[in-house]
């Protein structure tokens, strides 16, 4: 069990750190995660041309990622975090990496224990497709965001 445990935390780890990099490198501003699976971007570099879309708050820019890039994250509003004045605060995000893994619950059965295996190995990257596509796509809402 303990051998299994760790594995799982080593796969959820690469995923968040893997998120972690894709953001800063998008010019997100991304605290170190401190968790398994949670990161915690805001958009606040990109406050001007947000607000030219009409987007002031996290729930509007969460709303925004999902509607126009299918992009999923729960708006810091809902965890106490003040959406006016506070520049950090108003436009960060909550998202969760651990439903990055698997499409549906018969690749988790297909692909759990190729991933596991891979993750306590250290051999390499995990291969992580969906992943894949939400960087892709919050690459896409940045790159709007950039053309303002």
């Amino acid at each position: 069990m303990d051998a299994y445990r760790a594995q799982v935390a080593t796969a959820h780890k690469a995923c968040t750190l893997r998120l972690y990099a894709a953001l800063r490198e998008l010019g997100l501003a991304v605290p170190e995660p401190k968790g398994a699976f949670y990161v915690y971007p805001s958009f606040h570099p990109y406050t001007k041309q947000l607000e030219a879309l009409g987007i002031r708050t996290s729930k509007q820019l969460s709303r925004w990622l999902i509607e126009e890039f299918g992009v999923a994250a729960l708006p810091g509003s809902v965890f106490g975090e003040e959406d006016v004045g506070v520049a950090g605060g108003r436009l960060r995000l909550r998202m969760a990496t651990s439903y990055l893994y698997f499409k549906d619950q018969g690749e988790r059965y297909v692909r759990g224990y190729e991933l596991l295996s891979q993750s306590g190995t250290g051999s390499g990257e995990l291969r992580l497709e969906l992943l894949d596509e939400a960087v892709e796509a919050i690459g896409r809402a940045v790159a709007r965001l950039k053309a303002q």
